[in-house]
């Protein structure tokens, strides 16, 4: 899809097992010696949640039931050697299922729901319209300051049912080492723009504030990368699809979103589940 962030993570992610204190760890599927699958796990809320995630299947093994055995053998994996976990927390697209496939029977409680825009904007032809106005209308959190919002009371109001997504990893921020998590991600350079908003006018006010400082700020996109494709996931709650469309519209950057989801779906937008399961059942 060209979507994908896990060439970017991939290396990190394998470090991190070997770390003192691990909180990753990632599994590997191998048919007859080759590689075929993958996922990583990252342990939330003193190792009771683990979130599941970057979950891959070699392109030529999918529809025959080899990803429904991997996703056997990876619970298993964890029942036998990370105990103490009694939840799954996994953020499912819509990309080749149906509306009426995303049930609680099949994922488990459903925590929230989002549309999802894909950008890619060749930035050797964009150039910001002259008539996008400078104005702040919001204030930047440092990384502090968002650590303090996560632990205040606010994140309540903010977060359907707690949840916290940033670029397709959901979290749940009850600990201090889940906070410390969330709050290490450079959210400024991860490729993604997830809002949690509570009206469409607040939806608005960041989404052209936040779009606008994207290309103004040197360390996410410097004069060397000026001849590049920008690859950008917008995040917001479905009430707000429209007036999103809208900023993208003001932008001139509504013509380079484009939908995974299959075309037989006739969809505007794919859609980000994520969902809380038991697992022991």
């Amino acid at each position: 899809t060209g979507l994908d962030y896990l060439p970017y993570a991939l290396e990190n992610w394998l470090q991190e097992p070997h770390q003192e204190n691990p909180r990753r760890d990632n599994i590997v599927f191998v048919l007859n010696g080759k590689i075929v699958g993958f996922e990583s796990f990252y342990f939330q809320n003193n190792f009771q949640t683990v979130a599941r995630f970057a979950f891959r299947v070699k392109k030529d093994l999918r529809g025959k039931g080899y990803g429904r055995k991997m996703m056997e053998l990876q619970l298993d994996y964890l029942k036998k050697y990370h105990t103490s976990v009694k939840y799954t927390l996994s953020a499912v697209p819509n990309f080749n299922l149906h509306d009426n496939d995303f049930t609680e029977k099949k994922f488990g409680e459903r925590l929230t729901k989002c549309a999802v825009f894909n950008l890619r904007i060749d930035l050797s032809k964009y150039k910001i319209p002259d008539s996008i106005e400078d104005e702040e209308l919001l204030s930047r959190l440092d990384k502090q300051q968002f650590e303090a919002v996560l632990k205040s009371s606010c994140s309540s109001k903010l977060l359907d049912q707690g949840c916290l997504h940033m670029n397709w990893v959901p979290i749940l921020p009850v600990t201090h080492e889940d906070i410390e998590f969330a709050v290490r991600k450079d959210t400024q350079i991860r490729g993604s723009l997830d809002l949690y908003t509570f009206s469409t006018e607040s939806c608005r006010n960041h989404l052209m504030q936040q779009i606008r400082n994207l290309f103004s700020a040197p360390r996410v996109i410097s004069e060397k990368d000026k001849d590049k494709l920008l690859i950008l996931q917008i995040y917001v709650k479905q009430n707000q699809v429209e007036i999103a469309r809208e900023c993208l519209d003001i932008f001139g950057l509504l013509e380079t979103h484009s939908v995974i989801s299959e075309s037989k779906f006739q969809r505007t937008n794919d859609t980000m589940y994520i969902y809380k399961d038991k697992l022991y059942k």
